[in-house]
């Protein structure tokens, strides 16, 4: 019986005893805790994330002073506006949500909210800007919103951005985890573009058609011109082949002179009918 008792009294202490090393985390919070010893081994701060729930630490380990993080997710929106190959701006909406990553707790922590949020914007912007070209006009651009948006989340997912040179990470991270982040949704929309806007553009692209249709009848006009001066054989000139084809199209007037009807003839003819005139009918 005494021995029960011994060991029923061992088994609380070494429950009590071990309850010291459980801790409660609350719901959709993180928390870190600094691994003492191998930070003395290694020379630098090992940490260790603890996500929501009963977690048992070590006794060479201890809690990150208000190292408490929300996990929760946010939502941010951006607008951008893209140039076409056909220099047709297009003004796009743009929204995704960031929620810390309980692994890269300590990377998530290395930065301010604006400063992580505002750099996370700026490199989807730097992505968006870098494909505009890919398409010709407006249309287009509209009709890949949905291979834009995959090539957002490609980008996001599997291509490393370039950090600071003095990141202990060195080389290239991909943007969640040096941010500390993920980033599970990514949208695109266009927006309603101004009527001035609209109205500029159509009459731009109208202008554009109308300037590539001459552009096709002058080439047309040459080619005529230089097959008449081909066939000539030399004897005309390229300049006047263009007259002929151009006088051929209706495009100019061709220019005739007849004797005794142009302005310098006139006068002179004018007055010598008088006189006969004059002569027949006074001697009659």
């Amino acid at each position: 019986m005494l021995i029960a008792i011994k060991i029923l009294i061992l088994v609380v202490l070494v429950v009590l005893v071990m309850s010291q090393f459980f801790i409660i985390i609350p719901a959709y919070m993180g928390r870190l805790v600094l691994d003492l010893l191998k930070t003395w081994l290694t020379g630098r701060d090992v940490l260790r994330p603890l996500g929501p729930g009963i977690n048992f630490i070590w006794p060479w380990e201890k809690m990150v002073a208000d190292s408490d993080t929300d996990i929760v997710t946010l939502s941010h929106k951006f607008k951008i506006t893209l140039e076409t190959a056909d220099n047709e701006p297009v003004e796009l909406n743009c929204s995704f949500t960031t929620i810390p990553h309980l692994e890269s707790l300590a990377q998530f922590r290395k930065f301010k909210k604006e400063d992580r949020i505002g750099a996370i914007m700026e490199n989807l912007q730097g992505f968006l800007t870098g494909i505009q070209k890919e398409y010709l006009d407006t249309n287009a651009l509209m009709k890949g919103l949905e291979k834009i948006k995959e090539g957002v989340r490609k980008f996001i997912d599997t291509v490393p951005i370039t950090t600071p040179a003095n990141e202990s990470s060195g080389a290239k991270m991909l943007i969640a985890d040096y941010y500390g982040v993920r980033i599970p949704v990514f949208q695109i929309s266009d927006v309603e573009p101004a009527p001035e806007l609209v109205a500029a553009t159509v009459k731009k692209r109208i202008v554009t058609e109308q300037n590539a249709a001459r552009d096709k009848e002058m080439d047309n006009v040459r080619e005529r011109a230089e097959k008449l001066v081909s066939d000539s054989k030399g004897t005309l000139a390229y300049i006047e082949a263009l007259k002929i084809v151009q006088v051929q199209d209706g495009k100019v007037k061709e220019e005739r002179k007849i004797f005794g009807l142009d302005s310098e003839s006139r006068g002179p003819i004018v007055d010598a009918i008088k006189e006969v005139l004059i002569n027949v009918f006074h001697k009659n």
